[in-house]
């Protein structure tokens, strides 16, 4: 879960440093995702179109991304995914 902001202890990050950190992260999900690892994405109060975006990147499949603007929609969403998460089975 996360705003997408993509920013640091202390401050925000600004202008290329802010790109590049998406960037990570979209590489990152890519990795797992060619490992097999199933990704789900939770974004809460998504103020930026690139935060979505890199969630919605950043996701296994569109379903697995989950936007939230209230506490209600958050408790909404962890449901939803634990209920999917229920219902995987691990294979050989």
């Amino acid at each position: 879960m996360t705003d997408g902001e993509y920013n640091t202890v202390g401050g925000s990050m600004s202008g290329s440093n802010v790109t590049k950190s998406a960037k990570a992260a979209r590489d990152t999900c890519k990795e797992m995702k060619a490992e097999g690892i199933i990704v789900y994405t939770v974004g809460f109060k998504l103020d930026a179109p690139t935060a979505q975006a890199t969630l919605e990147q950043c996701a296994s499949a569109s379903e697995k991304f989950y936007e939230a603007t209230d506490g209600d929609a958050l408790r909404s969403a962890f449901r939803a995914i634990a209920q999917d998460i229920a219902t995987l089975r691990l294979s050989e």
